[in-house]
């Protein structure tokens, strides 16, 4: 057992498991980790959703208005991002979700500063077969926010920097 563990059991500890109302909370709008990058343009033009690809990083595409985040590589959703509203609360339902459905998260946890601004993190990954979910509760400058990382088991080719394909 990892030194890490009682914080987790602590977070999670905070509230009930209300595993309907944490799921819920990842509302993925029916993007599927794994699928084409076809499939979701079909999926989001049958649902009236925009997707944007990001001027700053090639293969991000925003859905916009959901909070939303696809990253493309190799003409496959490689993975969702989603920002959800929250806190200590919301983070602590979700993670025990998750470790019921996906076994005891790998946690990391880390406070700095960057300049006169306090930056927290607590981050839980969970593995899988089919790829890997992360939940992150961050608090910067005070105001905290969860991200949500959905991975599927696809592995993309090498990437440079820009995030554009090594080969290209």
């Amino acid at each position: 057992m990892s030194a890490l563990r009682p914080i987790t059991v602590l977070l999670l500890a905070l509230c009930s498991a209300d595993n309907a109302a944490a799921q819920s909370a990842l509302d993925l709008k029916g993007f599927v980790p794994g699928s084409s990058f076809e499939e979701a343009q079909e999926h989001a033009a049958t649902e009236k959703l925009q997707l944007t690809e990001s001027p700053y990083f090639p293969g991000n595409w925003e859905v916009e208005g959901a909070n939303l985040w696809l990253v493309v590589c190799d003409e496959t959703v490689a993975s969702i991002q989603a920002n959800i509203e929250g806190g200590v609360q919301e983070f602590a339902q979700l993670a025990m979700a998750w470790e019921i459905k996906f076994g005891e998260p790998d946690v990391q946890v880390a406070s700095f500063y960057a300049g006169a601004t306090r930056i927290s993190i607590i981050d839980a990954r969970f593995s899988h077969e089919s790829g890997s979910h992360a939940l992150q509760l961050n608090s910067y400058d005070g105001k905290e926010g969860i991200t949500a990382l959905v991975v599927s088991a696809v592995k993309c080719s090498e990437m440079t920097n820009s995030g554009v394909n090594a080969s290209e």
